[in-house]
């Protein structure tokens, strides 16, 4: 049971079974041979966990899941549990398979890189990540990243500090997670699939770096908390996601909002997916023509400031 139903010949023989009555329930069915000497017990309901855990017992102690099946397994945006991915020592010499995609590895992977899920061996989030930035674009890796932070699986803080290890910067997919890290690092973490396409375009439209999360008041009277602010220039971004269960109310509180926002002086933009996919120019257009256009009213008025020139 803790196995999904699969277990090794090794395993068996542990267990007081005979080669002999080992080679008897093989021949007669009750047994089933997955790998060499990795068999399944007739009858147990088969499934990707079964596969997944069939692969790391043939392929040795060291073998674990990783890369896209970790990160299936993991639920994190963007991958469902598909073809099992199984990290291995390059020494390891076993039968290759179209069913298992293999990672060959100098060092196995240090053992608190490692965790169980279901009783699957399974790198841990921070280590997954690592992986996927060698096999997926940097927007799958991104979108991947924030959801594992917004779901504590892990931290940037942590992330940032892991990074630095010498074992982990040496590794291919370092560089990439670094750069994201750093990103997450200086501005904040997105609440939002959405949020993480608009910071994604707006760093592929060379804009300035803006506040996540930023929480803006009149006096001492909290007003609102903005997805995205430029506060210098009072240009604000909001990732507006169409939802079916919102109320009227929720409906009427926004809009109240978004116009007490606009009473002290700010100009919001509000972005939603269609934006994004249909029109993403004049998304950046329109954030662009917002930051000029603050920049050319400050400077009428004499009190033009300094406009934060950081690449995302």
């Amino acid at each position: 049971m803790r196995q999904h139903g699969v277990f090794t010949r090794a395993q068996a023989i542990q267990s007081d079974a005979t080669r002999g009555a080992i080679k008897w329930r093989l021949t007669a069915g009750r047994w089933e041979r997955l790998y060499p000497s990795v068999y399944r017990i007739a009858g147990t309901p088969t499934s990707w966990r079964q596969r997944a855990i069939a692969a790391c017992l043939y392929f040795g102690p060291d073998a674990v899941l990783s890369h896209r099946a970790a990160a299936g397994i993991q639920g994190l945006q963007g991958f469902k549990p598909e073809k099992p991915e199984v990290t291995v020592p390059r020494n390891r010499n076993r039968i290759r398979s179209h069913h298992v995609e293999i990672h060959g590895t100098q060092d196995p992977i240090p053992g608190e890189d490692i965790g169980r899920i279901d009783g699957i061996p399974v790198t841990k989030p921070a280590r997954t990540l690592l992986d996927l930035a060698t096999v997926v674009p940097e927007e799958v890796l991104e979108a991947a990243l924030d959801d594992a932070v917004r779901r504590r699986f892990v931290s940037v803080s942590f992330l940032d500090r892991w990074l630095d290890d010498p074992r982990r910067r040496r590794l291919r997919g370092a560089p990439a997670l670094r750069r994201l890290v750093d990103v997450r690092a200086t501005v904040g973490v997105t609440e939002s699939p959405l949020e993480t396409q608009v910071l994604r375009l707006l760093r592929k439209a060379g804009l300035p770096v803006p506040m996540l999360q930023y929480v803006v008041r009149d006096g001492r009277r909290f007003v609102a908390r903005l997805d995205f602010a430029y506060p210098d220039e009072h240009v604000a971004i909001e990732a507006d996601g169409f939802r079916y269960h919102d109320g009227r109310r929720q409906f009427d509180d926004e809009r109240a909002r978004g116009n007490e926002i606009q009473s002290i002086g700010w100009h919001v933009l509000r972005v939603t997916s269609r934006h994004l996919e249909q029109d993403p120019e004049g998304v950046a257009g329109w954030v662009r023509r917002a930051l000029n256009g603050e920049r050319q009213s400050l400077e009428r008025a004499g009190c033009a400031r300094r406009f934060p020139t950081r690449p995302l």
